[in-house]
């Protein structure tokens, strides 16, 4: 039987379905928090997170045999897990909502992240369809800053909160279920981060 040709542009394109629709369905669940919902928030995420598993599975996979793919197979793999590592970051801070019991949402900075994770869901959407196309590079490269700088916006917000919270918060347990909640976003952004590094690596072998 004849092994499936997988495209692996579209198999990125499918990975960032999958991270619009973890963003879209976090930001839907912070925007009116409620503990009631949280459990279904979770599910749905966890569901997805599943999905993009899937994909990085599949495509692993069929790496392992393809003769001559179109960029390196280890920028592949590479792109692959980070992009996925997205996926795994808003799939743990959702679940951390549930496991640290957070019973109220501090709306300013949460608010302030969902809109970075939004804008940079769509960045990253620019940046791989952008990716196949040589023509494309100047372009590519400028949404590669543009996603830097996303992540330095979110280094400020975490600088500004994780200093606030520990001049204001009085209780020591919320103290630490926010500095862990910070720290999941952070984290997502620094993997953001991180894609933008690569596809500035990937540009200057391909040139």
């Amino acid at each position: 039987m004849k092994k499936k040709k997988i495209d692996y542009y579209e198999e990125f394109i499918k990975m960032i379905e999958i991270i619009e629709k973890t963003t879209v369905r976090f930001q839907q669940l912070m925007c009116n928090y409620d503990k009631n919902e949280l459990m279904t928030a979770v599910e749905e995420i966890h569901h997805l997170e599943h999905d993009a598993d899937d994909i990085v599975h599949e495509v692993r996979q069929y790496l392992i045999t393809d003769f001559l793919p179109p960029i390196d197979r280890e920028d592949i793999g590479l792109l692959l897990h980070q992009l996925d590592d997205v996926v795994d970051g808003i799939d743990e801070i959702t679940k951390n909502f549930e496991i640290l019991n957070i019973q109220y949402s501090k709306q300013k900075s949460v608010s302030e992240y969902i809109d970075l994770l939004v804008e940079a869901a769509k960045k990253i959407k620019q940046v791989f369809q952008n990716l196949p196309n040589k023509k494309e590079r100047p372009k590519l490269l400028e949404n590669a800053n543009e996603l830097n700088q996303i992540e330095n916006k979110a280094d400020r917000i975490y600088e500004t909160y994780i200093k606030n919270l520990f001049l204001e918060e009085k209780d020591p347990i919320e103290v630490i279920k926010w500095t862990t909640i910070y720290n999941n976003f952070e984290s997502i952004f620094d993997c953001y981060e991180e894609i933008a590094h690569d596809i500035e690596d990937i540009i200057m072998k391909t040139l």
